[in-house]
């Protein structure tokens, strides 16, 4: 197999191979399927099913939503946010699969017309619409709690 020698200032050179190592690590990932999708979401809590929701409504709509914005539209603490963020990145490396969710670095126009950087929950499109059939499966399989015979 041949290989590149690729100069790189000393300085530069443990962010390279941090960049290195994400890469190939997810090109050895699966992409998702809709069967995938559909266990992962059913197996999941009601915060990251939410979360999940969320952020693939935001996608279809061709949107983006920060990571504030969603803790606030779910009522949540960055702790809530976080606590959700670790069962969803488990199940994913678990499954061997490019992440569901991922936090990006973006920009925003701030209240003096500034740039300022944001963290956005973001998600692929072919994912997200996954997603949205997996939430009409689980309404189908799981009726919803106010409908439930209380006999």
């Amino acid at each position: 197999m041949p290989y590149v020698m690729v100069p790189v200032p000393e300085e530069h050179v443990v962010d390279v191979m941090k960049l290195v190592t994400k890469l190939v690590t997810r090109a050895s990932r699966v992409p998702w399927d809709q069967d995938a999708v559909d266990q992962t979401f059913l197996e999941a809590d009601e915060g990251s099913r939410s979360l999940l929701s969320l952020v693939s409504r935001t996608t279809l709509a061709g949107k983006e939503v920060s990571a504030m914005e969603a803790m606030h539209s779910l009522e949540l603490k960055m702790h809530d946010l976080a606590a959700i963020l670790g069962p969803i990145d488990e199940a994913t490396r678990e499954a061997n699969r490019l992440p569901l969710i991922e936090m990006q670095v973006g920009e925003r126009d701030g209240p003096a017309g500034r740039k300022r950087a944001v963290r956005n929950v973001v998600m692929d499109r072919e994912v997200a619409e996954m997603v949205r059939v997996a939430e009409r499966k689980a309404r189908e399989i799981e009726p919803h709690p106010l409908d439930r015979d209380v006999g």
